[in-house]
């Protein structure tokens, strides 16, 4: 099965190549509602 890549750090890497191969990246924080969001959105797509 193919499962979407988050990218969840604690720097602003969204201007780094590496990120861009993720589908949603995420700046890390002690609030994961956007985490949660996120993985909802993505896997609500397949």
């Amino acid at each position: 099965p193919r499962l979407p890549i988050i990218m969840s750090t604690a720097y602003d890497y969204r201007d780094d190549f590496a990120v861009w191969a993720s589908e949603a990246y995420v700046v890390k924080s002690s609030d994961t509602t956007e985490l949660k969001e996120t993985i909802r959105r993505l896997l609500s797509k397949q």
